[in-house]
């Protein structure tokens, strides 16, 4: 093999190194915090670097033509510092982009850590922090009959 055969080739690895590489990053940060279709986050931030690594490997790579939604940060308290929300591809990169003109019904409809953020942008007031998350509940409901124990299982109540 010639001293230019091998620049060449060595250019061509290059070449696909540094593809494989720019792959890799897209499928990084599209795989942080992924979202579910009924909305459920998963943090995968344990697994990413081997899952994308095995997707860059089978072919994976970014078709920004038919991508639908991308990742805009959430800059709010008690999240974390990557935290990040899925939105439709269309969608301004900052919620806040109109806030000049946003009426206080449309201020007072954003949720609370967007609306925090405006009130802070308009009067440079940082408000106290937002109210805790009273998490999950579930009422509790037992329903007791005098029926027959179905199926029989051989074992007789008292």
């Amino acid at each position: 093999m010639s001293i230019s055969e091998r620049r060449e080739a060595l250019q061509h690895a290059k070449a696909e190194n540094q593809e494989r590489n720019e792959a890799m990053l897209a499928c990084l940060l599209d795989l942080t915090y992924p979202e579910a279709k009924d909305g459920t986050r998963v943090d995968v931030s344990a697994l990413k670097a081997i899952i994308a690594y095995h997707l860059i490997r089978c072919g994976w790579r970014m078709d920004r033509e038919k991508r639908m939604i991308k990742s805009r940060k959430v800059n709010a308290r008690g999240v974390f510092v990557d935290a990040n929300e899925w939105v439709p591809i269309d969608t301004p990169d900052d919620p806040l982009e109109n806030l000049a003109t946003m009426t206080m019904a449309e201020i007072e409809a954003l949720p609370p850590g967007l609306k925090a953020e405006a009130i802070q942008r308009m009067t440079g007031e940082v408000l106290p922090e937002l109210p805790d998350n009273p998490g999950w509940k579930v009422q509790t409901s037992i329903r007791i009959s005098d029926e027959p124990d179905e199926p029989d299982d051989g074992f007789e109540w008292k």
